[in-house]
């Protein structure tokens, strides 16, 4: 309904010229200033500019707009005109005058509140009412064409131009309606007695209302909507459980480790046919499962930037837990055992090496040198080319710190001859699962570690200082005799 009119003069050259102060005239609730509709879900509803364009047949190119045209023909023969008030409904396309208008009233909602796109107080009039309802004033600049109306989403559009001519170019929206997982939203909310304002290019000003006249459910419906929603939740959690699954383990006295590693490849040794075993040397660690050794397939070598490289991308795992007693732990490593067989099946060792694992959490990359035992000269080598074989290493723990060498500040491997290998390649990421003093004990950032130091030291000191104020505040000096 329309509330106030502009007043406007024409010049001496006919140019029509808005008056510096405009005087605005109550017209009050004049019947044909006024209109009352009731809108449904998706009902298309057709406004002047619509059914002007859609009544002529030149206009329609689309299919879609065929079957506008064939409706709003109908409608004319029934003798319907079109109102004020018409409907976006989803996927059609919006006129691109009002294509600012949607961008700025599809946003979410601010965490106050339902608001309506960019609403602003009315301006004082002299004879005009002082109600402090908001007014629409958008900016409207060029958008682009291609917009159209979310798939879950409907707008109530007022045209509120002349009545004598239907250019479209003062539209405005009233309320935008989506459809979403809670329910129904709607922008701005329904109005309970204060009345919506929104204000023409022309300067009039109108006042709508929207109010929620759905009828009330049946009691039947109600509790068939009710099991509808608890199935969905229902369905909804157990895909969750489905996707997520179950079985996550809570957090232990002993900080546990899960390892997932890779052998990625190997380059630089002296035959090709590749292949490489390991095992996990514990620790004091204790490994979780029946977890044994490593054994890769046999790789062949390509020539990758002028160097053999054999590639193997075997993919293993570990689950270690700490174990209590802390003296009588020592990081568990892995060893590595490089070796070839040829189409004669000769079988020849081609290095050895060994790493410990890491136990801070992270994603670690190994370029591990090998190295393998050297024999007595040449005829040790003879043997090796011919007939294959060689030295091997019996004691996998010897390629670290032996056994019986744990505990003594002297480890000599001085007479053990040896002749470098290849290069193996050896990816790992490390899982910690622990509990909290385990976790935090990893090691953050150095820039991130000292941001948040200097925010606890803030935090500290304003708490202090705000102490010593309450103390300030709340003691009172004591009187002496004299006084």
């Amino acid at each position: 309904r329309k509330v106030t009119a502009a007043s406007r003069t024409v010049g001496p050259q006919g140019d029509e010229m808005e008056m510096e102060q405009r005087r605005r005239m109550t017209i009050g609730a004049a019947p044909e200033e006024q209109e009352v509709r009731q809108f449904h879900w998706q009902e298309k509803v057709y406004g002047r500019k619509e059914t002007a364009r859609y009544l002529s047949a030149a206009n329609c190119v689309t299919e879609t707009d065929l079957i506008h045209h064939n409706t709003v023909s109908t409608l004319t023969q029934r003798g319907l005109r079109p109102c004020r008030l018409s409907t976006l409904v989803a996927n059609e396309a919006i006129d691109p005058l009002m294509a600012p208008l949607v961008t700025e009233a599809t946003q979410p909602p601010p965490e106050a509140g339902m608001a309506g796109p960019r609403l602003r107080p009315a301006r004082a009039a002299s004879n005009a009412s002082t109600s402090e309802s908001p007014v629409h004033t958008p900016a409207r600049t060029p958008p682009p064409s291609s917009l159209r109306v979310p798939g879950d989403a409907m707008m109530l559009i007022a045209d509120l131009g002349h009545t004598d001519r239907c250019s479209g170019d003062d539209q405005h929206i009233l309320c935008v309606i989506r459809a979403t997982s809670s329910g129904i939203e709607i922008r701005p909310d329904f109005t309970s007695g204060t009345p919506l304002r929104v204000e023409t290019l022309m300067g009039d000003v109108f006042e709508y209302d929207l109010l929620h006249v759905s009828a009330d459910a049946a009691p039947d419906v109600a509790a068939q909507e009710a099991r509808i929603d608890k199935d969905v939740d229902r369905r909804r959690a157990e895909l969750l459980r489905n996707v997520v699954g179950t079985e996550f383990e809570r957090a232990h006295a002993q900080r546990r480790l899960h390892v997932f590693g890779e052998i990625i490849s190997g380059h630089g040794f002296e035959y090709d046919n590749l292949l490489v075993s390991a095992s996990l040397e514990q620790g004091g660690w204790a490994v979780d499962g029946d977890q044994g050794p490593i054994q890769t397939q046999q790789a062949r070598c390509q020539s990758v930037d002028g160097v053999e490289v054999a590639h193997f991308g075997h993919a293993f795992e570990y689950s270690l837990t700490e174990p209590e007693a802390a003296d009588t732990m020592s990081p568990p490593r892995l060893h590595f055992k490089i070796a070839s067989v040829d189409r004669w099946d000769r079988y020849r060792i081609e290095g050895y090496a060994y790493h410990s694992l890491p136990t801070q959490p992270g994603q670690h990359e190994w370029d591990l040198a090998t190295w393998r035992p050297d024999g007595d000269g040449v005829t040790s080598e003879m043997r090796r080319f011919f007939l294959g074989g060689g030295l091997e290493v019996l004691e996998p723990t010897y390629l670290g710190v032996p056994e019986e060498a744990r505990g003594s500040k002297i480890l000599s491997k001085l007479y053990f001859r040896t002749r470098a290998g290849g290069t193996l390649r050896v990816r790992l990421h490390v899982v910690a699962h622990a509990p909290q003093s385990g976790i935090a004990a990893a090691p953050a950032p150095s820039a991130t570690h000292s941001l948040l130091s200097a925010v606890d030291r803030a935090r500290s000191r304003l708490r202090a200082a705000h102490a010593v104020a309450t103390l300030r505040a709340t003691t009172v000096p004591l009187k002496t005799a004299d006084s």
